[in-house]
């Protein structure tokens, strides 16, 4: 898996603290869809151009994602939910201290603990997510975050949607080969697939070459009707050319939701993949400041950081309208974008959150499905294109390992 990032502040050191996290999500009181939208959110030290254009200069009218007007949207609407929404957010684990996202914190309470807190703490740390990424025997309950991405994505998240609940799976080692850590991603999609509380699936990563285990996952995933928002990757590719793709984004699936990042200017980040028909939407993705490790913050760019815009997003939408499937959601934030602008033959639009709030009032489950049919099509007749090509080159057609 491989992330695309500039880092300008960044500094790994831990102390050590008590830490709460929820244990599961029954018998819980109601809660506001419009908890911990506060002014404060905007002006932060952990806020940036694409929640609050007001703090860059330079930043054209319309390529943020509107959060200002869409908060005050939600608290016009009063409503509330019964069990959080929760998001599974696979990266490279979590600072369970950091301000932006401890009182985020979801723990399942029918996992039984075996694992013990890592030997750097002395106190008796509860359990704050599930590490796959040690790769021997049975996965710890303490996901840390020693590299910064998946703590700068999981802040992003909650700066959208501030009442969500994140289950932190922790994949990456970077002592591990590239087949190692994606045979991690995979143990964390058998773990999600296995379970009926998830809502939705951050992936901020991916590959160029598809994996059948993970398509296998993935399509179970799909059956019990959780979106995937999946980054559309960092290589500057037109994923709408036969022979290219990034996956999990580019898999032919109807939950999977795939986003570029553009820049404060409205162009794409140069590093962006993109593609009119393959790529569903764009987020702010360049230069993007947010939560770092040890309650630091850090400005980092790729479609990692467009992602998280999206899952927020996706996470409102299902507090405020439940009933909604994957597809509606999914179809909502397509649909409710706002135009193409300086977006012109790479992405659908840019991501509105007021407009998809406003989509997801009215949408119906014909509408989204027959979205998605077209899209299917689309990526059924590139296949057949690469297919050929392959043919006529005399290579082998078949899946690959990602890397």
């Amino acid at each position: 898996m491989s992330f695309l990032f500039r880092i300008f502040i960044v500094f790994f050191v831990y102390s050590v603290f008590s830490l709460s996290v929820e244990q599961g999500a029954s018998a819980n009181p109601p809660v506001s869809c419009a908890f911990g939208m506060e002014e404060s959110l905007f002006n932060s030290r952990y806020a940036c151009w694409g929640i609050n254009p007001q703090l860059e200069m330079g930043v054209r009218s319309g390529v943020d994602v509107g959060l200002k007007e869409a908060h005050t949207v939600v608290k016009s609407m009063k409503k509330t939910m019964t069990r959080p929404v929760v998001v599974a957010v696979i990266d490279t684990g979590i600072d369970p201290q950091h301000p932006c996202v401890r009182d985020n914190l979801y723990f399942p309470q029918d996992l039984i603990v075996s694992s013990t807190p890592p030997t750097f703490s002395t106190n008796t740390l509860k359990p704050f997510g599930v590490d796959f990424s040690q790769g021997i025997g049975s996965p710890s309950y303490y996901p840390y975050d020693f590299h910064g991405h998946g703590t700068h994505v999981a802040c992003l998240i909650t700066k959208v949607f501030p009442a969500v609940k994140l289950l932190i799976l922790k994949y990456y080692n970077p002592k591990a080969s590239g087949e190692a850590n994606l045979q991690y991603t995979i143990k964390s999609l058998e773990f999600l697939a296995s379970r009926n509380d998830i809502d939705i699936i951050n992936y901020s990563g991916g590959g160029p070459q598809q994996s059948l285990e993970e398509k296998v996952l993935l399509e179970k995933l799909t059956e019990k009707k959780v979106l995937v928002v999946a980054a559309a990757g960092n290589a500057g590719a037109n994923l709408d050319l036969p022979g290219q793709g990034f996956f999990p984004a580019s898999y032919t699936l109807p939950s999977i939701l795939s986003v570029m990042g553009h820049r404060k200017d409205g162009l794409p980040t140069t590093s962006s993949n993109r593609g009119m028909r393959t790529v569903d939407i764009s987020a702010p993705g360049d230069l993007i400041n947010s939560a770092h490790v040890s309650n630091f913050n850090a400005f980092l760019t790729g479609t990692s950081q467009a992602t998280p815009y999206v899952t927020g997003t996706a996470a409102l939408l299902k507090c405020l309208y439940p009933h909604l499937t994957y597809e509606e959601i999914h179809y909502s934030i397509v649909y409710g974008k706002t135009g193409n602008g300086q977006l012109p033959n790479v992405s659908s639009g840019m991501l509105s959150i007021p407009g998809a709030i406003s989509t997801a009032g009215s949408v119906t489950k014909p509408k989204a499905i027959a979205f998605y049919e077209q899209r299917k099509q689309f990526y059924e007749e590139r296949l057949r294109q690469s297919q050929r090509a392959i043919a006529e080159e005399g290579a082998p057609n078949k899946i690959q390992e990602k890397k």
